[in-house]
């Protein structure tokens, strides 16, 4: 590899000092998207990862300089509750970045679930997540499941421990987290489930993921299969990586 691994934990530490003031986290859009059958998102700055194929590369990639406001829970929440009632939906989630990069940012996070709980219409709230401190932090799982109607999708970055690292550009060690959480999701009554690239990866390393999620209890056939979105400068990124894509 050409480029220096990431420690997460550090790089989340880093980051979440750049995006959260106070209660406070910055975003840098508010939107609706046809994804889930149609859903009110919130544009989050700032992970931990560097993934090959993120289509927020660059924003990720320099959280400091990125556009975007500083919001409270209470006015993302409200800001998501007005969107999904503008077009009769009732899916609301936050992209773009990670959610949750350490403390702060996971009470910024419970505080967003907590005001949409307490809205007098049902809702359904999709955690996007790397499941990075899911698998470290138990108590941010527990917390997690005192929400009903929250549904958690974890993006697995890899299949081993190698092709994670060149995927997510974060050290190998690091690998087994994501299922560490998936598992404790699950464990905690949580509705939650594995996501992965397919063109990133052949039959066998497909096989491989589901070997691993079957060693933690996860049923290998939760697997949600994406697609990747073959943006100019993901081609570019890959080829810098040396990942071939598999179509």
């Amino acid at each position: 590899m050409q480029y220096s691994l990431l420690n997460p934990l550090e790089k989340a530490k880093q980051v979440e000092d750049l995006v959260i003031r106070g209660d406070k986290r910055k975003y840098y859009r508010f939107r609706l998207a046809p994804y889930y059958g149609g859903i009110a998102t919130a544009d989050v700055v700032g992970c931990c990862f560097q993934c090959v194929y993120c289509w927020n590369y660059q924003r990720n990639l320099n959280p400091h300089q990125s556009k975007g406001d500083f919001y409270s829970p209470t006015e993302v929440a409200e800001r998501l509750i007005f969107m999904a009632h503008s077009k009769s939906i009732t899916k609301l989630r936050i992209t773009g970045g990670e959610p949750i990069l350490g403390h702060a940012s996971f009470c910024h996070l419970y505080e967003i679930l907590n005001k949409i709980n307490k809205s007098k219409k049902h809702f359904c709230f999709i955690l996007e997540t790397n499941g990075l401190f899911l698998g470290l932090e138990d108590t941010f799982v527990q917390q997690l499941s005192e929400f009903k109607n929250l549904y958690v999708r974890v993006s697995l970055k890899g299949t081993n421990e190698f092709n994670f690292a060149k995927i997510s550009g974060v050290e190998t060690r690091f690998f087994s987290l994501p299922f560490k959480g998936l598992r404790a999701l699950l464990e905690n009554n949580i509705i939650a489930w594995p996501a992965i690239i397919s063109e990133l990866f052949n039959s066998q390393e497909i096989n491989e993921v589901k070997r691993k999620l079957k060693s933690y209890s996860i049923n290998p056939e939760d697997l949600e299969i994406e697609y990747l979105e073959v943006y100019p400068f993901v081609i570019n990124n890959l080829r810098k990586r040396g990942i071939k894509l598999n179509l």
